[in-house]
């Protein structure tokens, strides 16, 4: 089974997929690109290539660790990228699709959840007597979408030229903070970044 979120009905291609296989689960959402790139792999592309990879790895070891399947995976898509549209690891994120992710697995018993996060995906449990909401928020840490939201109290639409000026705003200054120490983490082409992710039971 595949479930896709579609929060805009006139796209024909979605950002974000949410998948199973057993007792493993998973949430992908894609960062939107302001621009669509020449070579074609946006951020559709990249989730369903990771969503693809997920499954595959699952049917071949149901209980592989959740930080090494994320990072196979990545590896896996990366190469197919970096092959398939000619850029290289240098090459600018703006033109590089990315995404955030929750990955997790329910023990057989289901009394305990294991948990891996990458960015601002939240996963939140919600036991009998206690809830816990798991999520990077790093990502907000300069406020750097203040000014979009303001615009759109205002009455600026989605579609405005004022709300697409300040989206590009947000993306520059967003590319330039990612994998960096002062930055964030995102699901792109380097699969180092699982030795960042939260994680936990």
């Amino acid at each position: 089974m595949e479930i896709h979120t579609r929060a805009k009905p006139n796209r024909i291609k979605n950002d974000d997929i949410a998948g199973f296989s057993d007792n493993t689960f998973w949430l992908l959402d894609g960062a939107t690109q302001l621009v669509q790139p020449d070579h074609g792999l946006d951020a559709a592309w990249h989730v369903g290539s990771l969503d693809k990879a997920f499954r595959e790895a699952l049917c071949r070891t149901p209980d592989i660790a959740l930080p090494l399947l994320a990072r196979n995976a990545i590896a896996d898509v990366a190469s197919d990228f970096f092959r398939t549209s000619g850029l290289d690891v240098h090459s600018s994120q703006e033109l590089r699709p990315f995404a955030t992710l929750v990955l997790c697995r329910t023990t057989p018993k289901r009394d305990r959840l294991d948990y891996l996060v990458v960015c601002d995906s939240t996963l939140a449990v919600i036991g009998p007597d206690k809830e816990q909401v798991i999520s990077d928020e790093r990502i907000n840490a300069t406020n750097v979408l203040d000014h979009a939201y303001a615009l759109l109290r205002e009455g600026y639409g989605f579609t405005s030229e004022e709300y697409k000026a300040e989206l590009r705003n947000v993306y520059e200054a967003t590319f330039k903070r990612i994998s960096r120490p002062d930055g964030f983490d995102v699901i792109g082409q380097d699969e180092t970044i699982i030795d960042r992710a939260y994680t936990g039971s």
